[in-house]
């Protein structure tokens, strides 16, 4: 039985904890921003990635093989959100 996105979202919520506050994660992805010079943007990317409270930031590498679009992904730091 297929349930709906909104329903998994929900459950997410309630195993994983609510997502951190959206001024951290925007400070987050500023700092992946800021880590790779505009000119090897093309070469590597810092992302990261939210599930419930925890952030994981990923170094990211386009694939050797041309004919793929995907982007490798390594871990470089999981980061977890700790309540105060």
């Amino acid at each position: 039985m297929f349930k709906s996105a909104a329903y998994l979202r929900k459950c997410e919520k309630a195993i994983f904890g609510a997502a951190p506050p959206e001024t951290d994660l925007a400070k987050i992805r500023k700092y992946c921003q800021a880590q790779v010079p505009a000119r090897l943007r093309d070469q590597v990317r810092i992302e990261a990635t939210v599930r419930g409270s925890s952030v994981t930031i990923f170094d990211c590498r386009p694939l050797w093989q041309t004919n793929l679009t995907e982007w490798s992904k390594v871990t470089a730091t999981p980061a977890e959100r700790h309540r105060r």
